[in-house]
């Protein structure tokens, strides 16, 4: 059975239509729960499948707020809602705009004062209605009291309570599974490309921080908006992280950071509000709660779970924002390289029996500048490839053709050389 599932908060332009409803419930007095569903002429059938007054967990609006929440379901051909509203019995919300719930559809409403002018007590005894454009009751029902994440389900022609809730599902136990878990799917459009968990000196952010990075790829033929998808490392927490409003194109990498920053910055880097560890569950959700996912693992520093051709997932040097294959990584170590830099390492000398330092001898390392025009080297870094800011070279004007002698000691710079080391 195919499931439609609208997710928004109340906030739709005045439109009155005329919908043929047949009004069949009477208003209740409070403490009365109604379960029977409104029938237009078409013999479509609306009903309101789930009420959630104390949404602590369940289910997070666009926002990443929990708000109290109605789920429609229906059953019945294709309906519209335009110039139909909500209210409590006291606040009326502004009507639906051109909304259309399609046969077997569900559509969810978020409930706050600001949005539908009313929200739901979690001691019950609140009434919820569905009225038309001239503001007859055409569905109601009162509330019980519910702890939290406990919601009201329409199950057999009655309410009930339950923890098992299922918003854009059916009430039945496969429903909850879906909701709990997604649907895998089967023919994405956007993929998780590549998870780099150990970056080390691979990929910095804006800020210089290196923390792990999560590659997303459309593979699609057709412009993707991200804001459509929720990145999550909890399988039941799917929603936890929505992606902003970036257009991706046939073909295109995004990279998110995913060191709990949960803000995008002014050139455009995305930082997710959780990270990831060992043995984590990575998914990716779009709005229809149809999720690729991926568990993930610390490979060695600098190296990347990269999806291959073949559609598995390999160990492999990052190859960020580049194609998952040799030429890829050439590409993306290529792009980090600074060929034309200005200052190079010129010679490197281990154990050094010619210059000392407190009495022992250490390793040099040289620095030249083969450029025309002198250098100041403050704000360029040496390391052995632990910590790409791991010793700040000392500031100083280096003129064209002049040499820098380091002194490469753990009590002088942090940190001595060997034969295995890296010098970057």
């Amino acid at each position: 059975m195919k499931k439609n599932t609208a997710l928004f908060a109340l906030i739709l332009s005045f439109v009155v239509l005329g919908i043929c409803v047949l009004l069949l419930l009477p208003e209740k007095e409070s403490g009365q729960s109604a379960t029977q569903p409104s029938v237009d002429a078409n013999g479509s059938q609306l009903i309101i499948n789930e009420i959630c007054a104390k949404n602590n967990t369940i289910l997070a609006d666009a926002e990443g707020r929990h708000r109290d929440y109605i789920e429609f379901y229906n059953p019945g051909p294709a309906i519209s809602l335009s110039g139909l509203s909500l209210s409590d019995g006291k606040s009326v919300s502004t009507p639906f705009g051109e909304v259309i719930l399609p046969q077997d559809g569900y559509l969810v409403v978020f409930l706050a004062d600001e949005l539908t002018g009313f929200a739901l007590g979690a001691s019950g005894a609140d009434k919820v209605q569905l009225l038309d454009s001239h503001g007859n009751i055409l569905l109601q029902v009162v509330t019980e009291a519910m702890e939290a994440d406990q919601v009201m389900q329409y199950v057999d022609g009655a309410y009930s309570l339950t923890y098992d809730a299922s918003p854009g599902f059916p009430n039945d136990a496969a429903g909850v599974s879906m909701f709990r878990y997604g649907i895998e799917e089967t023919n994405p459009k956007i993929i998780i490309s590549e998870v780099l968990m150990d970056n080390v000196t691979a990929l910095p952010d804006e800020n210089l921080c290196y923390s792990d990075i999560v590659e997303l790829r459309n593979i699609s033929e057709e412009t993707v908006d991200l804001s459509n998808y929720y990145l999550s490392d909890d399988l039941k927490d799917r929603m936890c992280y929505r992606l902003p409003a970036v257009s991706l194109a046939p073909g295109e990498f995004v990279l998110v950071w995913c060191d709990r920053g949960d803000y995008v910055s002014a050139d455009g880097y995305i930082h997710a509000n959780f990270g990831l560890s060992q043995g984590e569950t990575l998914v990716l959700t779009d709005l229809e709660n149809r999720r690729v996912k991926l568990e993930v693992s610390v490979c060695g520093k600098d190296q990347s779970l990269s999806l291959q051709k073949d559609g598995t997932y390999q160990v492999s040097m990052a190859s960020l924002g580049f194609s998952n294959d040799e030429s890829g990584i050439a590409a993306f170590q290529a792009s980090r390289s600074y060929a034309d830099a200005p200052l190079v390492i010129s010679e490197i000398l281990l154990s050094s029996s010619d210059i000392s330092y407190q009495g022992k001898f250490c390793d040099l390392v040289e620095i030249f500048n083969r450029s025309a025009e002198t250098v100041n080297t403050a704000g360029w870094y040496l390391t052995d490839g632990n910590d790409p800011f791991q010793y700040a070279l000392p500031a100083r004007d280096l003129a064209p053709g002049e040499y820098m002698v380091i002194l490469c000691d753990k009590t002088a710079i942090g940190f001595a050389l060997s034969e295995k080391d890296n010098v970057i």
